[in-house]
């Protein structure tokens, strides 16, 4: 599994960064891991990338998660709204996502309570024509993965809390607040 330290030479070898970025450090490798060990690397001119590494617990999770955004990515209607899908290694597995630079936090939307129109229109045609593509198009989630899972918020099973994300556990907090949700 590749450590922060590594995150650089790694995306150098791949071709994915310049040499330039890395000595006049312009790359920047932020630690974003949860679940998954997750490194963000970016510089102020070109794409982001994001390398997400799984343990033998998420090697499957990950693999499907490549195919979900292939899948996503054939979409024209989802162009810019969907991550790039760089490199599959399944054997380390690594996934390698490009995003284009630039792109404003949701947590900056968050904080300052509203969304730009444009930002909620782009976003809301985004997640229409997600909703019009067919769900069979990447296949069966991987064994002991309940599609359903999201119906079990309000109650969720003790070992799905222990694999959750800081977020996700945020997200089954908030939901399990409201009543109406419940």
């Amino acid at each position: 599994m590749l450590e922060q330290s590594a995150i650089a030479h790694y995306l150098l070898s791949l071709g994915l960064v310049k040499p330039q970025a890395v000595i006049e450090e312009d790359l920047t490798v932020i630690d974003a891991s949860r679940r998954n060990s997750v490194f963000v690397a970016a510089t102020r001119g070109g794409p982001t990338y994001v390398v997400k590494q799984g343990g033998p617990r998420t090697r499957r999770t990950l693999a499907h998660e490549a195919a979900v955004l292939r899948a996503l990515a054939g979409a024209p209607e989802l162009l810019g709204h969907v991550p790039t899908v760089v490199r599959h290694e399944p054997d380390a597995a690594r996934l390698v996502l490009r995003t284009p630079g630039g792109a404003k936090a949701w947590s900056d939307h968050y904080r300052t309570g509203r969304f730009a129109r444009v930002t909620a229109r782009s976003l809301g045609r985004a997640l229409a024509a997600l909703h019009r593509l067919p769900a069979d198009d990447v296949g069966d989630p991987p064994p002991g993965v309940d599609p359903m899972w999201g119906l079990s918020l309000p109650e969720p099973a003790h070992e799905l809390l222990l694999d959750l994300s800081a977020g996700a556990r945020d997200l089954v907090a908030r939901v399990q607040a409201s009543r109406p949700m419940c």
